[in-house]
């Protein structure tokens, strides 16, 4: 990942909910066939700062690189934070928030 890339995000957290995600795919199902999807803050999709299928790779505090595809908008997030969807409730609060940096592009594989 150059040095120059834009950081989209800088903390995340996690989320497990059954309904719909912003861009139509159901939650319950989407959580076991594809984890790899995150919610992006409501201000950033409004600020146009990352969009609706969007490619984006998180780095991980201990460096760990995994590419998501932006499939929700997280209301209750503020700008610069980003909502991992997991398939568990215990999985999200296990995963509480960290600090992440949420770059724009593929890292890794994206189901």
């Amino acid at each position: 990942m150059p040095s120059h890339a834009l950081i989209l995000a800088t903390f995340a957290t996690a989320f497990h909910l059954h309904g719909t995600m912003a861009d139509g795919t159901p939650t319950p199902s989407f959580a076991h066939a594809h984890p790899r999807v995150l919610a992006a803050s409501a201000d950033d999709l409004d600020a146009g700062r990352v969009h609706l299928g969007d490619r984006v790779c998180v780095r991980f505090p201990e460096g760990e690189r995994i590419g998501y595809v932006v499939k929700d908008r997280c209301p209750a997030c503020g700008a610069g934070t980003v909502d991992l969807l997991v398939a568990s409730t215990s999985r999200a609060i296990e995963f509480g928030r960290q600090p992440v940096t949420v770059t724009a592009g593929i890292c890794g594989h994206v189901p």
